[in-house]
């Protein structure tokens, strides 16, 4: 008796606010009007409850995305991010030294992607160092963000630099000499170890980038033989000095990998932990939602009251079904927001299943890539809308709502290990800023 009675309460108070914010007279329209005589009503339902909250992947595959990214930067959300990137050297061709030539310099070049996480106008300290440990897949057919190799304590080679600008130009490190003397020493003496590649990786595993300064910025590189390399520079003089370079590339993409991590003590995602079954309510972190690629963080959506529009007796169908995110004031002017979000399907154990799709003109399925609205103005107005028709009609389509079926936003998943880009989306009750789920009904009778 008390679930009816329940029932046809929040009938009467759903169908008083269909009349509240029906459309005016303009927007009544009749259907069949020669044969039946049909009034449709269209109204938007705006008053549902969307939850959102945060998990973070316990990890995932970096490993041959072809950008490296190292550095730390500080976050006011997310705490001190750091990334550090792991990778193979190897050997080009034949190296020939003459008798009279003798070392100058070694240095390692890599070219910068033009894209920044942080403060590029500090300095910041860079290094350089040899792993001990083999870089080895083992049986895993990836490398992962979780993922590390043991190095050496001291650095081969550190140069304290400031990025800003950094639009596609080339960072140059210098190295220590005493690892260029040998590397030289190698090519006079025709050593074995330079005949191939399985040979030189016995001596040189591999090495990894890093950073030791907290308040700078994350710097992605391009890798590439032609982009990332170790020279070792060398001269004679025969009446003039000519100078001779020999090159060791990067090699094996396969290996490469990117490693990421953050300290979050004291920051509104300090609840978030690596558990990925476990999503934490905004109610905790600050009424902010968080989604981060490289620490693969994602923001979790519910529709919990949902289910009332089961119901409704009105004859009705769905027109459109439209989300609207709102990021937290002003968290996108240092760090812009990505161009394009996408919704992914998910369960209660927070699975990332399919994402969200549209047809082509060819009647091909594709990923839709939702852009931002963004206020440089007043700051109020910058908003993800997301149209959900399709997900809200097939969730209602069979009469059952599933409180678990959620959606989770986050950029691209192949692009997780290439980028440090987040959204802060705020739940703050305030009108303008909560987020927002409006469903378009046309009702019929």
């Amino acid at each position: 008796m008390y679930n009816l009675m329940y029932k046809l309460f929040a009938v009467s108070c759903i169908l008083a606010f269909l009349f509240s914010c029906k459309s005016n007279d303009d927007d009544a329209f009749s259907i069949g009007d020669d044969f039946i005589k049909t009034e449709t009503t269209v109204a938007i339902l705006d008053t549902f409850t969307v939850r959102l909250s945060t998990f973070k992947l316990d990890s995932f595959p970096t490993s041959g995305s072809g950008i490296g990214l190292f550095g730390n930067y500080k976050d006011d959300d997310l705490g001190i991010v750091k990334a550090k990137s792991f990778y193979r050297l190897g050997i080009s061709g034949e190296y020939v030294a003459d008798t009279r030539d003798v070392f100058d310099s070694i240095t390692v070049t890599m070219r910068y992607t033009g894209e920044a996480y942080g403060d590029t106008t500090k300095f910041q300290k860079i290094n350089i160092y040899k792993l001990t440990q083999d870089l080895e897949l083992g049986k895993s057919k990836s490398f992962y963000n979780t993922t590390t190799f043991a190095h050496e304590s001291t650095p081969i080679g550190s140069a304290t630099i400031k990025p800003e600008p950094i639009n596609d130009k080339n960072l140059e490190i210098r190295l220590n000499d005493e690892v260029g003397k040998e590397l030289f020493q190698l090519i006079k003496d025709k050593s074995k170890t330079l005949e191939s590649n399985e040979e030189f990786v016995k001596k040189y595993k591999g090495f990894v980038i890093d950073s030791d300064t907290e308040d700078g910025a994350v710097l992605p590189v391009s890798l590439a033989d032609s982009l990332f390399y170790i020279t070792v520079y060398t001269s004679r003089f025969d009446n003039q000095k000519i100078e001779t370079k020999h090159v060791f590339p990067y090699t094996d993409s396969s290996l490469q990998f990117n490693h990421f991590e953050s300290d979050r003590t004291g920051t509104p995602s300090a609840l978030i932990s690596d558990d990925s079954r476990t999503a934490i309510p905004s109610s905790l972190t600050g009424e902010k939602a968080f989604s981060q690629a490289g620490l693969g963080m994602f923001t979790r959506v519910e529709f919990p009251s949902l289910g009332r529009v089961l119901e409704m007796n009105q004859k009705r169908f769905l027109r459109k079904a439209e989300l609207i995110l709102r990021p937290a004031f002003k968290s996108y002017v240092e760090m812009p927001l990505p161009e394009s979000v996408y919704l992914y399907e998910s369960d209660k154990i927070n699975t990332v299943k399919s994402v969200l799709t549209e047809q082509t003109s060819s009647g091909e399925s594709k990923a839709i890539a939702y852009k931002p609205y963004i206020d440089n103005v007043y700051f109020e107005n910058t908003s993800y809308t997301f149209d959900i028709t399709s997900f809200i009609a097939t969730e209602l389509s069979d009469g059952i709502f599933d409180v678990n079926h959620a959606l989770l936003v986050n950029i691209a998943n192949s692009d997780l290990s290439t980028t440090l880009q987040r959204v802060v989306f705020t739940s703050s009750p305030q009108t303008k800023y909560k987020p927002t789920l409006k469903l378009y009904y046309a009702f019929y009778n």
